[in-house]
């Protein structure tokens, strides 16, 4: 069985990244729209799975390997939080990754939902594992739609 430390390092190496996720734990970043008249909470992953059938994807492609970024930031914070279980969860709320979590998430709904309505948004960290139940790691509170100050 392959070390988990060495797992990331063969994902950059692999055109077909998304190999591992058939056997291991993978983190989610997902969110939530919240509009004044609603209450329902509908959580969407921001990320989907590839086709890596494709040559140019692996050649050349900014918009894949900013979303390879971004889903190593989200495995990143999902460590964070892992790695201190015991961990004061408004500690984390405060940190610099959750800021740039926020950020990654309010710039995506910016290009996904352009219209007006929802005024308020909600982020989550999830594990989805193959042969268990997904596990909620964490849900930010209720962020402004616009960035603060504009």
């Amino acid at each position: 069985m392959i070390s988990d430390k060495w797992k990331p390092a063969l994902k950059l190496f692999l055109p077909s990244w998304n190999f591992f996720n058939d056997f291991a734990e993978v983190p989610r970043l997902e969110y939530c729209l919240i509009s004044s008249r609603t209450v329902a909470i509908d959580w969407k992953p921001f990320f989907t799975g590839h086709d890596t059938r494709d040559l140019r994807r692996v050649l050349f492609n900014p918009s894949g390997n900013l979303e390879l970024l971004e889903a190593s930031l989200v495995e990143r914070a999902v460590d964070e939080l892992r790695d201190d279980p015991l961990s004061n969860r408004n500690r984390f709320a405060k940190s610099e990754t959750h800021s740039t979590l926020e950020r990654l998430t309010r710039t995506r709904l910016a290009h996904f939902h352009s219209s007006a309505g929802p005024d308020r948004f909600r982020f989550r960290l999830v594990l989805i594992d193959p042969g268990a139940p997904s596990q909620i790691v964490f849900t930010s509170e209720e962020l402004p739609f616009a960035r603060p100050g504009k």
